[in-house]
């Protein structure tokens, strides 16, 4: 039987944490090692640090 995995508030772009590259690695490399095993991923609340206003404002230093 393969497990249903919850991912939530990863905050993922935040430039509040310092570390947030390697946060970004070990989230991948924790999705990756879970991918044979997962019957689904949900992801809940924040996965990405982004403040938007839909379609019409993206405030500088949130792109890549």
């Amino acid at each position: 039987m393969k497990n249903v995995y919850f991912l939530s508030d990863a905050h993922l772009g935040s430039r509040a944490i310092a570390h947030g590259r390697t946060q970004e690695r070990r989230l991948v490399n924790f999705l990756d090692s879970i991918k044979h095993n997962a019957a689904a991923v949900y992801l809940l609340g924040d996965i990405f640090d982004f403040w938007y206003e839909f379609k019409l404002v993206v405030p500088k230093g949130y792109t890549r």
